[in-house]
């Protein structure tokens, strides 16, 4: 059983933003691979489209935009629960996460 509450088959990337900063995510494949990864950019491995997200965070953060849509007032994720977002269509290609903390572990499980 998966720590994010979810199950099933998907795909998933976790890492730890060091700095306070927006981190950029993408859920589904595109030229770019893990290889490409940045600091504040993530990208996948494989080709698993997104229409269910469940982000988890050690530290309180702000979801800021799904797709490239951002939102009028930040969506507030609290520590160690999962914050899920569901679309039935568009799929969830990217998401911008803001830390509020340094050194906060962001984990993203997508379905």
């Amino acid at each position: 059983m998966s720590n994010f509450g979810e199950e099933g088959e998907g795909d998933n990337i976790e890492f730890t933003a060091v700095d306070i900063a927006d981190y950029t995510i993408f859920l589904s494949h595109n030229t770019n691979t893990s290889a490409n990864d940045t600091a504040t950019t993530k990208y996948p491995d494989n080709t698993k489209t997104a229409r269910k997200i469940s982000i988890r965070v050690d530290k309180n953060s702000d979801l800021l935009q799904i797709n490239d849509i951002v939102f009028t007032n930040p969506i507030t994720m609290v520590a160690d629960k999962a914050h899920r977002e569901i679309r039935s269509s568009p799929i969830i290609h990217k998401t911008v996460i803001r830390t509020n903390s340094t050194n906060t572990k962001i984990k993203v499980r997508w379905f």
